[in-house]
């Protein structure tokens, strides 16, 4: 089963300013990028859009989580939930206007996007990886 980190509300808050200093055009896409992508944040293809991927350990989800996900998904515009062959579970079309209340509401059912680079990276780098070196 997925462990949430203990630093994940935190994360999360830190996500959301970073979002917001990107979304203002005070961070460049490189700097963004390597804090979005070991959140379990990645663009698409389409302009401005997201996918946020759902960690679920060795597949392993509870019907309380799955129908938690797809009503997070729902409420943020999401009309389907990707299941996939690394058995996670995938939101796109995401907007970075939702990002933050999708992570507060999978953590509210003890899931979380963020991957185990991230752990690494701020223990040995500090909290924001590549930006203030």
């Amino acid at each position: 089963m997925y462990k949430l980190p203990d630093t994940l509300t935190d994360d999360i808050q830190s996500i959301d300013s970073l979002i917001k200093e990107y979304t203002a055009g005070k961070i460049e896409e490189g700097h963004f990028k390597a804090i979005r992508v070991p959140m379990g944040i990645y663009e698409q293809r389409k302009n401005g859009t997201y996918m946020v991927r759902v960690r679920c350990t060795g597949g392993y989800i509870t019907p309380q989580q799955l129908q938690a996900t797809a009503e997070t998904a729902l409420k943020a515009g999401v009309p389907f939930l990707h299941l996939t062959t690394r058995q996670e579970i995938q939101l796109h079309y995401v907007t970075l206007d939702k990002v933050k209340e999708i992570l507060e509401t999978l953590q509210g059912s003890e899931l979380g996007t963020k991957g185990g680079w991230w752990k690494y990276h701020t223990e040995h780098y500090g909290r924001y990886p590549g930006r203030y070196q």
